[in-house]
């Protein structure tokens, strides 16, 4: 297993990383909070938030995969039921401890939420980073 990855040794459930997930958007007036699940398991938190141009739609997506590969150098479905475990402790445990940076920044005036969180804001069924990625965003760059 790598060992330098962030909360690689977490001890922390998800269910209770996802509960302090909730309860700092709470904290910073969150509308809307809700857990995506497939195969009853979170894979996303989404959540609104109203700025001064509107509400937000934000997705914050866990992608446990990734994790999975970058801490065992394996599929999910090469893990034990403890590795799986600890890949989701770590994963839920980093989305919280950057959630809680950013609120951290937005707090102290140096970034504006929008500026931290664009790349989730949901645009249709895909984030902005979705449709960057697949090209719906800027363009395919064609149309010189």
């Amino acid at each position: 297993m790598r060992k330098n990855i962030k909360n690689y040794t977490s001890e922390v459930p998800m269910s209770r990383s996802l509960a302090n997930i909730q309860k700092l958007l709470a904290s910073k007036n969150a509308e809307k909070i809700i857990v995506d699940y497939k195969d009853g398991k979170p894979v996303s938190i989404v959540f609104a938030i109203s700025t001064p141009k509107g509400v937000l739609p934000i997705r914050l997506p866990a992608r446990i995969e990734g994790v999975a590969k970058v801490m065992y150098g394996a599929n999910l479905n090469q893990l034990t039921r403890a590795g799986l475990k600890q890949v989701e402790r770590t994963a839920w445990k980093n989305i919280h401890d950057w959630i809680d940076a950013q609120l951290a920044l937005i707090e102290t005036e140096m970034v504006k939420f929008e500026e931290v969180f664009l790349p989730y804001v949901v645009m249709g069924n895909q984030t902005v980073f979705e449709h960057y990625q697949s090209d719906n965003l800027l363009g395919s760059g064609d149309e010189q």
